[in-house]
């Protein structure tokens, strides 16, 4: 959720990568967050037809977002997360009685580079999620992938991730965000939440190069914005260009590759598709019809040659939402590729990823 396309990292925000070479931070702008819910949602048939049309100055102005990969595998780095938060007086309790135990699923193969992610009830003010709810989420997603992106700060998901991933003892990476809205007191909550977690000790503690990543639309990058980070992030939503799910994984490659991925290459760096899905309920945009089938058919497509390829990427989303359905628009609470409770909608490919840890 948001971003800043500053081209320098800023000193007192941090993040530990999961190689453990470095504090990370990443930028993402907020239009492009979950498919911009209601109509901002169509940046991509947009940006086909005439092209963004958003300046840096405002992407600068308009978002930011700070972001930690840290890899849930090790222990160490974990366990001292944590600790740090019982110290700043937000200890998360684990109930006596909490079922750790997760049960293998042949549905359930761990072919994704990457799954989005985002607890339940974990919108401000009405927080209401739980441990347990997201202990039972991650005993499904860690059977997937081995890496999360959360949307945000609020609602202890971040704190309830990190202590789910720790309690379960499995190898899961997340990315936790900051979001940024119009109202700087958003920011301001986050961003404290943020330091209580896990503060500027890092930095001390043999992390002292934050890399800095921008996460976007697309169609919004350029040469000048890609040579301010370590590696661009885009949102590469074939839904939104109003295509056939049968064209959608050929239209994805070639948009990040001629967008993102080539021009980031010239520089010496390498792109990170940060969300790419498909809906299953609400209106068609153009040729681009939610359905199950539709989703099935792009992610046949897409995985397995994605991970053949290497590429990094994040599959939006890993649950159904359906409060955005009723907030916004049909279709935006219908991206998971699983439901709210956790089934699978579809039949998974079954590869294994290639790309590096990251």
């Amino acid at each position: 959720m948001s971003a800043d396309a500053s081209s320098a990292p800023a000193v007192d925000a941090t993040g530990v990568a999961p190689d453990m070479a470095g504090p990370a931070l990443l930028h993402e702008h907020n239009m492009a967050r979950r498919g911009s819910l209601g109509s901002d949602a169509n940046w991509d048939a947009r940006s086909a037809k005439k092209g963004c049309g958003i300046t840096r100055k405002q992407l600068i102005i308009s978002s930011i977002i700070i972001g930690l990969l840290l890899a849930g595998g090790i222990a160490g780095l974990v366990t001292w997360t944590v600790l740090k938060r019982a110290k700043s007086g937000n200890r998360v309790d684990v109930p006596s009685n909490t079922n750790l135990t997760i049960v293998p699923s042949p549905d359930l193969p761990k072919s994704f580079y990457g799954i989005t992610y985002t607890p339940l009830n974990a919108q401000y003010p009405e927080c209401g999620g739980t441990l347990g709810d997201v202990i039972e989420d991650v005993k499904v997603l860690s059977q997937l992938t081995t890496r999360l992106r959360l949307y945000g700060m609020d609602c202890e998901q971040a704190t309830h991730t990190l202590e789910a991933i720790k309690q379960l003892k499995v190898n899961v990476k997340i990315v936790v965000t900051i979001w940024l809205d119009e109202n700087e007191k958003t920011y301001d909550r986050q961003y404290r939440l943020f330091l209580e977690m896990l503060d500027n000790e890092l930095a001390s503690r043999g992390h002292p190069k934050i890399p800095v990543y921008t996460t976007d639309i697309g169609d919004v990058f350029t040469e000048e914005l890609i040579r301010g980070v370590d590696s661009p992030l885009a949102n590469v939503h074939p839904f939104f260009a109003g295509i056939t799910a049968s064209t959608a994984a050929d239209w994805t490659w070639k948009f990040f590759e001629d967008r993102i991925n080539g021009p980031a290459r010239k520089q010496g760096k390498t792109g990170i598709i940060s969300e790419t899905g498909w809906p299953t309920r609400g209106d068609a945009q153009d040729q681009a019809v939610p359905s199950v089938e539709s989703l099935q058919r792009f992610l046949d497509d897409f995985v397995c040659q994605s991970n053949a390829k290497g590429l990094e990427y994040y599959f939006f989303e890993a649950f159904d939402e359906p409060w955005k359905a009723a907030k916004f628009i049909e279709r935006e609470g219908y991206w998971g590729i699983l439901t709210k409770d956790r089934k699978p909608k579809v039949k998974f490919p079954d590869c294994k990823t290639k790309a590096p840890s990251a």
